[in-house]
């Protein structure tokens, strides 16, 4: 139980991603200022950027909300910044990863790890990876498979999201 005003809590993510050349963007996933409980009057937070993002000096978090998103503005160049949330004296920073077409994106994790897959029988896996899909949906990656299973050549990383499906076949019993 939190009493007394509301006082600044933080981001809700410490590391966000947001493509190049963006204005007034939303992150992946969403930026959000949180307050530790309800404000009562309009709450105004200090905003100061580093690196290749930026946004507005100043954000305000309504009477009856929480949390605020965080709009985002980005440079041409893929990298990372920074951005600082400050109120009352406190202060908390959360990590911006830009990234572009060229961006390489890198398998983190395939799941389930350990499948098995019946003779002539289909299985969903999927991929994580460490920069979400492209906002025009042209996110690709190349999959390959060992002897007895199918899979298509190329899958799309959904915009947005890190994570892909693949539909995995194992060949039928011969």
């Amino acid at each position: 139980l939190v009493t007394g005003p509301a006082a600044l809590l933080g981001f809700n993510q410490s590391n966000v991603f947001l493509e190049t050349n963006q204005m007034n963007a939303l992150s992946a996933p969403a930026l959000m200022v949180e307050l530790t409980s309800t404000a009562q009057s309009p709450i105004t937070i200090d905003m100061t950027y580093s690196g290749s993002v930026s946004g507005p000096a100043q954000l305000t978090v309504l009477a009856g909300e929480e949390m605020v998103a965080v709009p985002l503005d980005s440079t041409a160049t893929a990298g990372s910044g920074t951005v600082t949330a400050s109120y009352a004296g406190d202060m908390f920073s959360a990590t911006v990863t830009t990234f572009d077409a060229t961006s390489a994106r890198t398998p983190l994790a395939l799941e389930p790890a350990n499948a098995s897959i019946a003779p002539g029988g289909m299985i969903t896996m999927t991929v994580t990876f460490d920069l979400p899909g492209l906002q025009d949906g042209s996110s690709t990656a190349v999959v390959t498979t060992s002897a007895g299973l199918s899979a298509p050549a190329t899958i799309t990383i959904p915009a947005g999201s890190q994570t892909a499906d693949i539909p995995v076949s194992a060949d039928a019993a011969a």
